[in-house]
């Protein structure tokens, strides 16, 4: 129930916001019936608190049986005790798992990035294998974005992200539209990657693309923070759809 609760609230808050937008263009002011659809919204946040109450209370009703059930008898107890230090290691593997993944995540966009730079630099193969004796081939100009780029790395943005840094040279030399262009590519290489190059299972890939809301909505590519060489924030993607705003490169 606190799901459908949640999803009112979400769509209510959202065609608020539309419709809000709508009367200031057509009147200069928000209209009776828009305040209406925030009153829904609020209604569905303070029916979404107390759902989640009811079921806490549930879950410890549950919990307090279950405690003096077990108080019964010294081998249940004993039983018990060992089911509970299972279940807490149990529920101690998923952070275990997640550093690995991050880290697995970090290479593979590190071993990416190099792979498309030396396409762009002409230094290797259409293998991707470097070419002999320090030999050159005509750069491939698809990948000139990546000599842009100096690194990219997963990012706790308060949600799950990738961090772009830009060259110290892109950040002198390139125009906001190319910059742009760079951040757009390398988000779709980013997206690339995550789809296929860090996954070690199905259902851990599952896992990567939920984290990343890698989906239709979200136009299959993961949430980006772009900055500087040294760090800095330069922009980040829309929440809503992790598209770059055009108005953040004007």
């Amino acid at each position: 129930m606190s799901s459908l609760f949640v999803l009112i609230f979400f769509a209510s808050l959202i065609w608020f916001f539309i419709a809000r937008r709508k009367d200031k263009n057509s009147n200069g002011k928000t209209t009776r019936k828009t305040w209406y659809i925030l009153i829904v919204a609020v209604i569905s946040f303070m029916l979404i608190g107390s759902s989640a109450k009811n079921q806490s209370k549930e879950k410890n009703t549950k919990s307090q049986q279950s405690s003096s059930e077990k108080s019964n008898s010294k081998v249940v107890k004993n039983s018990s005790s060992s089911v509970s230090k299972n279940s807490s290691s149990s529920k101690s593997s998923p952070s275990v798992k997640t550093e690995p993944l991050k880290s697995r995540i970090n290479s593979a966009l590190l071993k990416h990035l190099t792979e498309d730079q030396g396409f762009a630099n002409g230094t290797l193969d259409e293998n991707g294998k470097p070419l002999p004796n320090g030999e050159t081939r005509t750069p491939n100009d698809v990948f000139a974005w990546s000599k842009s780029i100096s690194k990219m790395v997963y990012y706790d943005a308060g949600t799950d992200a990738i961090k772009i840094y830009f060259t110290e040279d892109a950040m002198k030399n390139l125009s906001k539209s190319e910059g742009l262009k760079v951040a757009q590519s390398a988000q779709s290489m980013a997206a690339g990657t995550l789809f296929s190059e860090v996954a070690a299972s199905t259902k851990e890939q599952n896992k990567i693309e939920k984290m990343f809301d890698l989906d239709t909505a979200h136009k299959m590519k993961p949430y980006v923070v772009l900055c500087d060489n040294n760090g800095n924030e330069i922009a980040r993607t829309s929440a809503w759809d992790n598209q770059f705003k055009p108005k953040d490169f004007q």
